[in-house]
């Protein structure tokens, strides 16, 4: 084969492996970036989680206090809450946003509904306040049947963020070993590259070019120096070093010739 034939194909053979390990550094970075959002994505999962029950809290507390002092403070604070900040709602809205599944947002449903018996007893206890009977609105946010409602909705809400942060923690776990599956690809293929790279410039460029030309300059420079039994090597090769031998051994048959006839011309 040619030296320009094995040029192109080396060449051809170095493109190949630079497109492959662009590829690979391209996909590597994009599940760097995966793993990247996932990882914020599971943030934004557990902080709505606990917005979620912060909210739930909120409206339990401000209740209650408003019982215990009959400040109206606290009483403009739940309302506030329920009919403007609207956090539930907000988080909600995120979390279909952000693609939650149906049984997760269910949970919250359910929340809801069971907020409904704790809602009668908050409006009972508002009103016991108004009307200047604070044992009594107390004794509505403070009961047996507050506590049970509460405990139910809190567990719906630790239910849905137990379910929500597997889920979440589960994708950053699925990103992180894809990521770390395509950093070890990406290290193979650099190792290869150069590994090839190395074998390219050995075998082609040293053995087949640069060390074949070494020697025939040795030959040359001996034939030049009339030292005609040097045996000519690489006369077999089909490519430019062949061509370059068969040349040399012509030189050296024409030296042999000449050097024959100037004996003859001698005797």
């Amino acid at each position: 084969m040619r030296l320009a034939t094995v040029r192109k194909l080396s060449l051809g053979a170095t493109a190949v492996l630079m497109i492959l390990t662009g590829f690979f550094i391209w996909q590597d970075q994009s599940n760097v970036e995966a793993e990247r959002t996932a990882t914020a994505r599971a943030a934004e999962f557990r902080q709505l989680g606990l917005d979620l029950a912060k909210a739930s809290d909120y409206l339990t507390d401000e209740v209650r206090f408003y019982t215990v002092t009959g400040d109206k403070t606290h009483l403009d604070n739940y309302w506030r809450e329920v009919k403007e900040t609207k956090s539930r709602d907000r988080v909600v809205s995120r979390l279909k946003a952000l693609g939650a599944t149906a049984d997760e947002l269910g949970l919250i449903d359910k929340a809801k509904a069971s907020s409904d018996a704790l809602i009668k007893l908050e409006e009972l206890a508002m009103q016991a306040v108004a009307d200047g009977k604070l044992d009594q609105a107390r004794g509505h946010v403070y009961g047996a049947d507050y506590a049970a409602g509460k405990a139910k909705i809190s567990n719906l809400i630790q239910s849905f963020q137990n379910t929500i942060n597997s889920r979440a923690t589960a994708e950053v776990t699925h990103a992180r070993n894809a990521a770390s599956t395509m950093m070890i690809m990406l290290d193979i293929m650099l190792l290869l590259t150069a590994v090839s790279f190395v074998a390219i410039l050995h075998l082609v460029f040293n053995r087949r070019t640069v060390a074949p030309i070494v020697e025939m300059q040795d030959v040359v420079t001996r034939l030049a120096n009339a030292e005609y039994g040097v045996e000519v090597p690489h006369r077999e090769r089909k490519d430019e070093i062949g061509d370059m031998a068969r040349a040399v051994l012509v030189f050296k048959e024409n030296g042999i010739a000449n050097e024959r006839m100037q004996a003859e011309r001698s005797q």
